[in-house]
């Protein structure tokens, strides 16, 4: 009897992102979008809801062009 992960893999090509608040410097705090797999810097943007209507936008256009 073979046991299923806990969580599937996620699908090739397609990153996954996370978004974390991050201070630049004393002043400026933004919330940082880096892709989970290697914590590479992607972008910054000012409101959580901005990053994670910028992440949707970008999950949405992988999708599309995997199905092209």
């Amino acid at each position: 009897m073979e046991l299923l992960p806990e969580e599937p893999e996620p699908p090739e090509g397609e990153p996954e992102y996370c978004v974390k608040r991050e201070w630049f410097n004393r002043k400026l705090k933004m919330f940082v979008v880096r892709e989970k797999s290697n914590n590479k810097f992607v972008t910054a943007l000012s409101s959580k809801d901005l990053a994670m209507g910028w992440v949707y936008k970008e999950t949405k256009r992988h999708r599309k062009r995997r199905r092209s």
